[in-house]
């Protein structure tokens, strides 16, 4: 499974976690694309082939 997403300028994703239960596989990370680091979650409901919009969960300022 290959997760990406298109990075402008400078921003950085780290910390990638990743977690799967049957066909469901759920992913988050920080990333400061926005300037200000933020956590994102993604899931999937097909084994990791389709993914879902990216959802922010919370903010660290």
């Amino acid at each position: 499974m290959m997760i990406s997403s298109p990075n402008k300028g400078h921003a950085v994703d780290l910390n990638t976690e990743i977690a799967a239960s049957g066909s469901n596989v759920y992913v988050t990370w920080w990333t400061n694309k926005t300037g200000v680091l933020m956590p994102l979650f993604r899931a999937s409901n097909d084994g990791g082939s389709t993914f879902a919009k990216p959802i922010t969960l919370n903010s660290t300022g």
